[in-house]
């Protein structure tokens, strides 16, 4: 830092400090003159706004140039809603001084506790200040940040606010739509080369081996997993009338009735046709109605239904 109003800055600053303490509660001499010449005469205590004002008093008197500056001191910054958040509290004044040697205003703060004059702050003013101040996360934060989205969405939600985030969706949706379309373009592109190479038998049998495999799954699903999937939801039900068996049961003796053309009476077919039927039927019954522990095993009754059906169908 040059020679000139920093020097002097530091210099008045702390003999101001040296003579008056901080306190909101200041009282003034009383006396004919100025009011503020009466309180650097003093030994009186005062607030940010008499430090800064005798600031800039002297500084002129003694030809610097100086002015008074007020704002707020302080704040956090509110991770919630991405804001600052000053209070009252933090209201404050402050000088600033012309450095003749840098050729800016440099800030001086004369109050008591505060640093007179920052180092290198107009080295730094580039910097994010956000870095180094407070940071509140806390359940403060988030009421402040919902008063905040109350009074910029709700409150203050006009007519340029509604057509600004009809832009901004339509904008997303645009960008959006675009990426998905990319997406799909890119994997079509893909599978059209892949089905361009040549078909060889190592190709074809991969394939086969695929569909096969889905095949079976599906197969071996219907089959077994179906049934075990039943027997293990009903382990877990809570009363029988949410039980997943005797629906299923329930839904069987509704297929088979069906079949029989829906008036209960048995179809033209062979005897051992109408004894699957009749066996199915009782089976089912057991398992809509009887006690879970006298139930036979339902995976077994299920495929016997099937077969009784199809058998029911071929006769028909």
């Amino acid at each position: 830092m040059g020679q000139g109003g920093g020097d002097f800055a530091r210099r008045s600053g702390k003999w101001l400090q040296s003579r008056h303490s901080y306190s909101m509660q200041s009282r003034t001499p009383d006396g004919d003159g100025d009011v503020l010449i009466r309180w650097i005469a003093s030994t009186e205590p005062g607030h940010c706004e008499l430090f800064a004002g005798s600031m800039v008093v002297l500084a002129r008197a003694a030809g610097v140039p100086a002015r008074l500056v007020t704002g707020f001191k302080g704040g956090v910054w509110n991770e919630t809603s991405g804001n600052i958040s000053v209070k009252n509290s933090d209201a404050h004044a402050w000088a600033e001084v012309w450095e003749e040697g840098l050729g800016a205003w440099l800030r001086v703060d004369a109050t008591p506790g505060a640093q007179l004059t920052p180092p290198g702050e107009l080295e730094s003013h580039n910097i994010d200040a956000t870095f180094q101040m407070e940071r509140d996360s806390g359940w403060s934060a988030r009421m402040d940040g919902l008063r905040i989205f109350w009074y910029r969405q709700i409150v203050s939600f006009d007519q340029t606010s509604q057509l600004e985030l009809m832009r901004e969706t339509k904008d997303k949706m645009r960008t959006a739509m675009g990426a998905v379309r990319e997406a799909v373009e890119k994997k079509l592109r893909l599978i059209a080369a892949w089905v361009r190479e040549p078909w060889d038998f190592s190709r074809v049998a991969g394939i086969a081996l695929l569909v096969g495999t889905v095949a079976g799954g599906i197969v071996l699903w219907k089959r077994f997993g179906s049934v075990w999937w039943l027997a293990w939801r009903s382990q877990r039900a809570a009363s029988h009338r949410h039980d997943p068996v005797r629906r299923e049961a329930s839904r069987w003796l509704a297929r088979l009735e069906r079949a029989q053309g829906g008036n209960g009476e048995w179809v033209p077919g062979t005897a051992s046709s109408r004894a699957q039927v009749t066996t199915a039927r009782q089976a089912l019954l057991r398992l809509r109605y009887g006690a879970r522990e006298g139930w036979p095993e339902p995976g077994a009754v299920f495929r016997l239904a099937r077969q009784a059906r199809r058998a029911m169908r071929r006769e028909a």
